[in-house]
């Protein structure tokens, strides 16, 4: 007999949509520190 073990699929989820909101994070602290960077990109020349 083959025993299959699965990670939970609400930890899983937990996992992902803890990592969801740290990039929204990072987005959000990047914008309200260097709002052009997202427009224009972080090479550009001021």
């Amino acid at each position: 007999m083959r025993t299959v073990i699965r990670e939970p699929l609400a930890t899983t989820t937990l996992s992902l949509v803890a990592e969801n909101a740290a990039a929204a994070h990072q987005t959000a602290a990047a914008l309200a520190t260097h709002p052009l960077d997202l427009v224009l990109g972080p090479d550009a020349d001021r």
